[in-house]
């Protein structure tokens, strides 16, 4: 069979396959999403692959123009960008996505285990191709590239990702299994004129600094309450995989990272000082916990339950004492050997048990140990900012401008979009600065301010759109002067 007529199996079968995944990139989720854009032609020398590849229905919209650079061809679609090679003299690969997953930053460390499915997942070069997406991926493996992470879970948009050099996958906790789309890598890197879903694509960043060995047990065994990793994964001196977690430390053979269990963190800490145990009692809404074979400590119902969803006493430990309060809002505190947990019984449901971030404390205390990675925070991000007239007119348009760079090596940063807020006489103005340009910058033009005294001093605080514990701000004023 001739190379052309083979090309045209794979698209047939690929267009037979590809109305079966779900409609893919919808531009309503999460981050910045731009307002509506005119529809920009696809260039002729895409639109037969685009078509056998899904359309729009799987690779989204066109984003931008056509653009030629190398002697090739390119144009961005919210899945990637398109690239055709006149050169090349196979005809299968004379049009491929580039590699736009590589400039995600995105990339595990293939030495660590993780939790994985040796029946259903599918072993790619170090990496384990998630059993939900390795349909999608076998069918589009001459597109998608090497993989460059084991499968994730994105707390913040609440989905499994997988990231590949040319694309990517993710499933939605809320859709059902098996449901599968294409990360919109093109949205993210077309570039300032067209990127959207900017928020989005600096959480990716932010959360693929940490490699998640155990986070889809976690995930898959409802076992939240245990918060989100703090802390790179460890090898620790007896030979355990060990990751810090918001609330606990979980660990596990190296050879069977599925054998999780949790390290006695609050022993380690040594907050808490262990009470005497008592004989067997009983009393209304709460369960007897022994600690030996004769003597233990009254737990409430819904702190019990919450132990058992979270794998039962195995992964709690024993208790160190009694539920004391803490709080006089009527807070109580029991600690036990993994864990400690908060109890509000007057609060919502939901609300009423809750874990104590002892792994936060952890960290920080060993953070000289610990690799703690924080990509954003007012100590690695140089956020400067000013207006253009130092007082205007109540008629006059003000226009605020930040400059945004990395502080160590002082390159801008791009695609960092922020928010001002302007405070005036008896109400606040917020505005939206779109995505900084190539020199780290991005402006807003104020309205006139109508109605404004003359003389007034007005602040205005510009923040930026990042995915940061601590918010990353700067403050300034101008003046509003009418001339006599």
């Amino acid at each position: 069979m001739r190379r052309g007529a083979l090309i045209r199996w794979i698209f047939l079968g690929l267009a037979l396959f590809f109305p079966m995944m779900a409609c893919s990139l919808p531009t309503t989720q999460g981050g910045t999403v731009s307002h509506p854009r005119p529809s920009i032609a696809l260039d002729p020398v895409f639109v037969e692959f685009y078509q056998n590849l899904g359309g729009q229905a799987l690779l989204g919209r066109v984003l931008s123009a056509p653009f030629d650079a190398n002697q090739k061809r390119y144009q961005y679609v919210e899945a990637g960008l398109l690239a055709y090679d006149p050169a090349q003299m196979e005809p299968g690969k004379r049009i491929r996505f580039e590699p736009l997953g590589l400039q995600l930053q995105v990339r595990d460390d293939a030495s660590i285990p993780v939790v994985h499915d040796e029946v259903h997942d599918l072993l790619v070069e170090g990496y384990w191709v998630y059993s939900e997406f390795v349909e999608s991926y076998q069918r589009l493996s001459i597109f998608a590239g090497a993989p460059l992470t084991h499968v994730r879970i994105n707390h913040d948009y609440a989905r499994y990702e997988q990231f590949f050099e040319n694309l990517g996958f993710y499933r939605s906790l809320k859709d059902p299994p098996g449901t599968v789309h294409l990360l919109p890598y093109g949205a993210y890197l077309c570039g300032v004129e067209c990127s959207e879903r900017t928020q989005e694509y600096w959480n990716i960043i932010q959360n693929g600094l940490i490699t998640q060995p155990f986070e889809r047990m976690v995930t898959a065994r409802h076992w939240e309450a245990l918060g989100e990793p703090v802390a790179a994964p460890t090898v620790t001196p007896d030979g355990m995989l060990e990751q810090v977690y918001e609330n606990a430390i979980l660990y596990a053979p190296l050879d069977r990272p599925s054998e999780v269990a949790l390290r006695p963190l609050t022993l380690w800490l040594g907050n808490e000082i262990t009470q005497t145990p008592y004989p067997y009692r009983e009393q209304a809404g709460m369960v007897f916990h022994l600690v030996d074979e004769q003597l233990g400590f009254l737990v409430p119902l819904e702190v019990d339950d919450l132990i058992v969803r979270l794998g039962g006493v195995r992964n709690s430990g024993k208790p160190l004492g009694d539920v004391r309060q803490i709080a006089e809002n009527g807070v109580y505190r029991q600690c036990f050997e993994n864990f400690c947990v908060d109890y509000q019984p007057t609060a919502p449901s939901e609300k009423r048990v809750r874990l104590v971030p002892q792994g936060v404390e952890y960290a920080r205390r060993l953070a000289d140990q610990l690799t703690l990675p924080k990509a954003f925070t007012p100590q690695t991000v140089n956020l400067m900012i000013s207006e253009a007239y130092p007082q205007v007119s109540d008629s006059d348009h003000q226009v605020l401008q930040m400059n945004v760079f990395y502080r160590q090596s002082g390159e801008p940063m791009v695609l960092v979009s922020g928010t001002a807020t302007v405070t005036l006489p008896g109400r606040t103005l917020t505005l939206s600065l779109p995505p900084t340009n190539r020199e780290g910058i991005s402006t807003v033009t104020l309205p006139p301010l109508k109605g404004v005294s003359n003389l007034s001093v007005i602040e205005y605080q510009i923040c930026l759109n990042l995915p940061s514990a601590e918010p990353i701000c700067q403050s300034d004023t101008f003046v509003v002067f009418n001339a006599p």
